[in-house]
């Protein structure tokens, strides 16, 4: 399905002209602009964003992709439809998230999935009989991924175990969200996505929302954008959902999805978005400075059960994809990083760009 843009209305990112503006990271063994250049044209990536105070630092795209082409996104899309909840929360279309799911989706069949809210699906903690092994064609994913219809798919769900007891990534919660989207809102969860963020956010392409046989959204994956368009979603967050001064997506819905006020799963996944951990050696000076700054935090054991560790949030986001796709943003210096690929490669993303960050 394609996701209009108004092509009267787009905004662009200013583009530096000082080729001196970014710096690769430093533990890379040749950090130059030009061999991060061969670094970000291969292994499997193909575009690479970086983008600070609204100005492209950086920009890299591999073979045959350019900044007019559309990427997939896979999983990223989880992040724009939990933004969708967070507007339809505030325009009344939903109550509040903490009701069951069933209020919204009386398709449902199983009895137990009425003990599920919103809120576990948000956050990956509703526990549904769901396989999520990729490689698995029979699992539940691949049949959400290639089958027929999803809404028929939907009533069939069932429970596992019970909910908010523990974080289990199931791509299912996110077409959960999609159905009681359509039904509170009655509209085509594309249509929503466009009136609501893509044109408002003044997006420089269309982009495109694949469906199945029967045309329902697999929300739970495949938004289709250009790179600069995936890194608009980033800059609203940056921004607490305010566009331009304009609104459009609830400040503490944002707030809420970008730090936490207590533990949850070990802080790195909230409300359809990841998140990076801080992580110190034990000590008592070290948690009389986290508890100073009134962050929430967690110890790691050792085998003993004794503290070895303090972990809390980092106050850095990201949305990600099953091939590595990334939107990564760091409110604190303002920078966004998209990273587009085919495959995850050989390189850890959250060290790279918590590097790119610190030192640009």
């Amino acid at each position: 399905m394609t996701i209009n843009n108004d092509s009267t209305q787009q905004f662009h990112f200013f583009e530096t002209t000082n080729t001196n503006r970014f710096h690769p990271p430093s533990y890379l063994k040749n950090n130059s602009v030009e061999a991060f250049d061969k670094f970000t044209s291969k292994g499997k990536t193909v575009a690479f964003l970086v983008i600070k105070n609204d100005t492209i630092i950086y920009e890299n795209y591999s073979k045959k992709y350019h900044k007019n082409r559309l990427i997939p996104s896979f999983s990223v899309s989880k992040s724009f439809v939990s933004a969708l909840i967070g507007i339809a929360l505030e325009e009344g279309y939903i109550n509040n998230i903490d009701e069951p799911i069933t209020n919204y989706l009386p398709e449902l069949k199983d009895e137990q999935l009425k003990e599920i809210t919103i809120r576990n699906v948000l956050d990956m903690r509703a526990d549904f009989k769901f396989g999520e092994n990729y490689f698995n064609p029979f699992s539940e994913v691949a049949k959400y991924y290639y089958g027929r219809d999803l809404k028929k798919f939907i009533t069939k769900l069932k429970a596992k175990g019970s909910p908010g007891n523990e974080f289990k990534y199931q791509s299912v919660n996110t077409q959960v969200l999609a159905f009681i989207l359509e039904n509170a809102t009655q509209k085509a969860i594309h249509q929503y996505l466009e009136e609501k963020l893509w044109k408002p956010m003044h997006m420089e392409a269309a982009g495109s929302w694949n469906v199945d046989d029967k045309g329902n959204i697999k929300a739970f994956c495949c938004v289709n954008a250009i790179a600069r368009d995936f890194a608009k979603l980033g800059k609203l967050y940056n921004q607490h959902g305010n566009w331009e001064g304009q609104q459009l997506i609830p400040k503490n819905w944002v707030d809420s999805t970008l730090y936490f006020n207590k533990e949850l799963n070990d802080f790195v996944y909230s409300n359809h978005w990841w998140h990076t951990v801080n992580e110190l050696p034990y000590s008592d000076s070290a948690l009389v400075h986290i508890m100073k700054n009134k962050q929430p935090y967690k110890f790691k054991t050792n085998h003993k059960g004794n503290p070895k560790a303090i972990i809390f949030p980092s106050g850095d986001s990201f949305a990600r994809g099953v091939l590595g796709q990334h939107i990564y943003i760091n409110p604190e210096k303002n920078i966004i990083i998209v990273r587009m690929g085919k495959g995850f490669g050989f390189t850890k993303w959250r060290k790279m760009f918590r590097t790119i960050a610190r030192e640009n």
